[in-house]
């Protein structure tokens, strides 16, 4: 399962069109891996199977994939970008933890299942998408209106998870005022 972990030479994988899945730790610690071009059909990341990959700067998750593992992006600490696609429907815990140059996250619809500590330590994240509705996190205010519907996203969408266990580090913590009504 651990067939290519801390392989520092490997800078870019090819997935072939019969992979099913990509185990845990298969990857972990590829630190000059720069493009993974993942196949349609895959189905499963596991967990930990892209940690610490850390000159990765985007991945596209393909749409056969519905379960993305707890820490599978952890530590990618030059991962920009994530393309999620529209049949994913769970994201482990703390997958993206440790992803300092992200920015910019967009979570299909179908997601139902969010791990937590999900966004620890991403301290540039400026914009997350949920059911196309846009959540800019730049030390602003919201108004009435937009904390109430950013509320009943995240009721919807994270399913009673307390908001603080999504991790939001140091001064990109959503306010109280943004988290109220949440247990």
């Amino acid at each position: 399962y651990i067939a290519f972990q801390s392989c520092w030479s490997l800078r870019t994988v090819n997935f072939p069109s019969s992979l099913r899945e990509i185990h845990s730790y298969a990857f972990h610690g590829c630190s000059s891996l720069l493009h993974a071009f993942l196949n349609e059909g895959l189905q499963v990341i596991e967990d930990d199977a892209f940690r610490g990959c850390s000159s990765l700067k985007t991945i596209r998750v393909p749409s056969t994939v519905e379960r993305l593992g707890a820490g599978a992006l952890a530590s990618c600490t030059s991962l920009m970008t994530v393309e999620i696609s529209e049949n994913l429907k769970s994201i482990g815990e703390s997958a993206l933890d440790s992803c300092h140059e992200l920015r910019n996250v967009a979570f299909p619809s179908r997601v139902h299942e969010f791990g937590p500590k999900l966004f620890c330590s991403c301290t540039e994240i400026r914009r997350l998408l949920f059911d196309n509705f846009a959540v800019d996190y730049f030390d602003s205010y919201y108004d009435d209106d937009t904390n109430q519907r950013l509320i009943d996203i995240f009721k919807k969408r994270f399913d009673g998870l307390p908001a603080h266990k999504l991790c939001y580090s140091h001064s990109h913590q959503p306010t109280a005022q943004t988290i109220q009504g949440l247990k």
